[in-house]
């Protein structure tokens, strides 16, 4: 088994940060598979708010249809038969949950490993934790999850 057999990539759905997608993308390039569970921060949940205020929904009307585009470009970017699992922002990562079960490494933005309780999770992981560079923004100039 490969390091990158099965990747669970932690992806902070943040306008210009596509290091994590692109690396479970190229896991399965080469073969693998990922899983994707996105925090939902602060900053989206600001997000969501800007948008459910220019469209005039109701908050959860928003939170849902923000969710419904992630899980959609996240499945365009990565692979169409991805798992796309959104989790709030401070929950535990559910790396006990059964599509999980066969994970072999975990993807982090490094810049999200800043947060205690996170990096307290991370460190207990059962599988190797890979920090994706903190780099230069990539593709996405818009709000995630709100365009």
């Amino acid at each position: 088994m490969s390091l990158l057999d099965h990747v669970v990539a932690v992806i902070e759905p943040v306008a210009g940060r596509d290091e994590v997608a692109e690396l479970a993308r190229k896991t399965v390039v080469a073969g693998g598979r990922a899983t994707v569970l996105l925090r939902l921060s602060p900053a989206f949940r600001a997000d969501i708010d800007r948008f459910a205020a220019s469209e005039e929904l109701d908050f959860g009307t928003a939170q849902e249809i923000a969710l419904e585009r992630l899980t959609e470009r996240y499945r365009q970017m990565i692979d169409p038969g991805a798992a796309v699992l959104p989790i709030a922002d401070g929950a535990r990562l559910p790396l006990e949950h059964p599509a999980l079960a066969d994970a072999t490494a975990v993807i982090i933005d490094a810049s999200s490993v800043t947060y205690p309780a996170l990096q307290l999770q991370l460190s207990q992981s059962p599988v190797p934790v890979v920090l994706a560079p903190a780099g230069a923004p990539t593709r996405s100039r818009t709000p995630v999850g709100v365009g």
